[in-house]
């Protein structure tokens, strides 16, 4: 016979058979430790090409299948991956026979960084270079202060995607001082002038 959906613990079992001899166990019942798939990406997040060390920290499996989520699979312990610019989904499957576990990691890559300051806007309304802003890429901690030719500060911002349209300062020579850091971990320490033209 056969017993099913018994809970962990511990059971006294007796056996009798047709000519009343009977046998009996105290039988104990575990169940098997339940299987977590886990693992770590060093690093989760840069700039490109990004070399990912995949770290397995599964528990209670003996195979793993791997989707590295750029088209490659595999089904080794441990492995190294290296990216191009985008958003990868990394999945790992632990299993132990029928029992299996799924982990996820989302993995973004960047492009090197970048940041570019202009040096002439014409805020005359005209739709064209009205406005007072910065090129970027991959930028994370950014300071920009403007001042004009007496050294009093006219505008801040630690919005790296400011749009700044100086509608109440006159035509003239400005400057400009600009403080970043981008994920790549390059220091960007900028100062320079800006012209400011046909200002209505």
């Amino acid at each position: 016979t056969t017993a099913s959906n018994l809970c962990d613990g511990s059971y006294f079992a007796e056996v009798t058979d047709a000519n009343g001899c009977a046998f009996d166990s105290l039988v104990s019942v575990t169940s098997p430790p339940a299987v977590l798939a886990e693992f770590t990406a060093s690093p989760s997040q840069g700039v490109q090409p990004l070399t990912v060390n995949f770290t397995n920290t599964s528990s209670n499996a003996s195979s793993y299948i791997w989707d590295f989520g750029e088209g490659t699979m595999a089904t080794v312990f441990d492995s190294t991956i290296t990216y191009l610019v985008g958003t990868y989904t990394v999945v790992l499957i632990a299993e132990e026979g029928p029992c299996t576990d799924t982990a996820v990691v989302v993995l973004t890559v960047l492009e090197e960084s970048v940041l570019n300051v202009p040096n002439v806007i014409t805020p005359n309304g005209d739709g064209i270079n009205d406005a007072f802003m910065v090129e970027h890429e991959s930028i994370g901690y950014f300071s920009l202060r403007v001042f004009n030719r007496w050294g009093q500060e006219v505008y801040s911002t630690t919005n790296k995607d400011f749009t700044w349209t100086p509608d109440n300062l006159s035509d003239g020579t400005y400057f400009y001082v600009v403080e970043a850091m981008g994920l790549d971990n390059v220091e960007y320490s900028l100062q320079g002038h800006l012209t400011i033209l046909e200002n209505d």
